[in-house]
């Protein structure tokens, strides 16, 4: 074997030394970008939420009065009559949508009524919108924890929710938050077409929801695992209960 001179050593050694530590430093920016980014995220969805009920819906109950009070005082014909039922119908319609975009942008009941209540009451919202077949079992003990983390998991369940109905084609969705040890996990499965299917027997790449789930479960040490085959898909998320820690995957 040829000799190497000390010094040549010394500078390899140098150079991989500053190639990881560069490279974590890099991971680090990145993650707390990430962190940063999902923060304003949430905090701008907040304040949508809340200009959305407490001003538009406030126009629209206003708007609607204002036409039942205008109908009284005139004699409709009964094609008129029809139009004016097709508009107070849209107007109910559009009050109906802004009052669920406002409960899908910032789930209020968190705050009162604690994690699983609200995570139920969305369910069978949701399920009743997209006509999935939706059950849901939550370890009640996730009421315990801080309302951030409570937030991130109903981000989750609603990210992985959205998935499924967009892209899976399933008629079946379980959706399981289990307390173990130190960890709470996530598992969404449906009976839909497998990752591979929806993308065309490529090879599977995530979508912007399941990157933000990914960000979202780091944000706790946690990580997130995805399972698809013939039976269809399983999204399987671990946050650790503490604020941050080493990155854990999930086990199948």
């Amino acid at each position: 074997m040829a000799h190497v001179p000390a010094a040549v050593r010394s500078n390899r050694i140098f150079g991989v030394n500053f190639d990881i530590t560069e490279r974590k430093r890099l991971e680090r920016e990145a993650q707390v970008l990430s962190d940063r980014l999902i923060n304003l995220q949430d905090k701008e969805r907040q304040r949508i939420a809340q200009e959305l009920h407490d001003s538009t819906s406030q126009h629209l109950v206003a708007a609607n009065l204002n036409l039942m009070g205008l109908r009284q005082k005139f004699a409709l014909t009964s094609d008129e009559a029809r139009s004016w039922d097709d508009v107070e119908t849209s107007m109910a319609e559009v009050f109906k949508e802004i009052r669920t975009l406002s409960y899908l942008l910032h789930p209020l009941g968190l705050d009162v009524d604690g994690f699983c209540s609200t995570i139920g009451r969305y369910v069978d919202g949701y399920a009743d919108r997209s006509g999935l077949i939706i059950s849901v079992r939550s370890n009640p003990k996730i009421d315990t924890l801080s309302i951030r983390m409570q937030r991130t998991l109903f981000r989750v369940v609603q990210e992985g929710l959205a998935n499924v109905h967009r892209h899976a084609c399933a008629s079946l969705v379980s959706v399981q938050l289990r307390w173990i040890g130190d960890r709470v996990h996530v598992i969404i499965t449906d009976d839909g077409r497998s990752v591979q299917d929806m993308q065309h027997g490529s090879p599977m790449r995530m979508g912007v929801g399941l990157h933000g789930i990914k960000a979202r479960a780091r944000q706790f040490g946690g990580d997130l695992k995805i399972r698809s085959g013939l039976q269809g898909t399983r999204i399987h998320v671990v946050m650790n209960r503490g604020r941050r820690s080493k990155h854990v995957r999930s086990t199948s």
